[in-house]
């Protein structure tokens, strides 16, 4: 049997809940990048149903699907890497939600031709930082999520800065957290390095997770006393 008529069969047979066996899909991205081996994985001389298994005994030890149980306030994640423990107390309690999503662009009113005009954000504020040296517009979308637009005001500023560097494109997430001195203090215990911390202004304290701690992103941590 050729290596299409195996695919055909083990696709047409592979039917399970999705959470504990792998999905056709699944399988057919294994073989398409090659991490299966169809001539290792397939014993000769087997029949559909053992090719079936063996098979999918192959997909699961190159690709094995993380289960995640939670336990007395923590979240156990088996799968990838091995078992890892993350501790939910003591950080959960201070996020209150994603914000917005910031992207760097040379021209909000050129990027704005996209993201208010074509994918139907609706402006609800924005204006010049002149300390900051830069200008920024943000958009609401049906679902609540927003994107914030910032360019550059003059070439000196951190944004003209990022943008001869990195080009266009995403420049940090906003996360609206409570009792923000006190995230950053557990931050720090833990190794994170905290940048820019501005604690002044009711209204809008604000500290930042280096991207060498978030995975080459810029993580900002807000508060604010006003309401949305």
């Amino acid at each position: 049997m050729n290596a299409l008529r195996i695919r055909e069969a083990v696709l047409f047979l592979l039917k399970g809940p999705p959470a504990l066996e792998p999905t056709p899909r699944e399988i057919s991205d294994q073989i398409d990048c090659g991490q299966l081996d169809l001539k290792k994985c397939i014993k000769r001389g087997r029949g559909l149903a053992r090719m079936h298994a063996d098979l999918k005994s192959a997909w699961v030890r190159v690709h094995p699907r993380p289960q995640q149980a939670f336990q007395g306030g923590r979240a156990i994640n088996h799968g990838f890497g091995g078992n890892q423990v993350s501790e939910l107390s003591g950080f959960s309690e201070h996020i209150l939600k994603l914000d917005h999503t910031a992207h760097a662009v040379h021209s909000i009113r050129e990027a704005s031709r996209l993201y208010r005009d074509i994918l139907g954000g609706v402006y609800i504020f924005g204006g010049d930082v002149e300390e900051g040296g830069f200008r920024f517009e943000q958009y609401r979308y049906p679902n609540g999520s927003k994107i914030e637009l910032i360019e550059p005001l003059n070439a000196d500023s951190f944004i003209a800065k990022f943008l001869r560097k990195h080009g266009e494109g995403l420049h940090h997430l906003t996360f609206k957290v409570v009792r923000l001195e006190e995230l950053v203090e557990k931050l720090k215990k833990r190794g994170y390095r905290i940048v820019g911390e501005n604690y002044e202004r009711s209204y809008w304290k604000e500290a930042f997770i280096s991207p060498r701690n978030a995975h080459g992103t810029v993580i900002q941590l807000a508060e604010s006393d006003r309401p949305e």
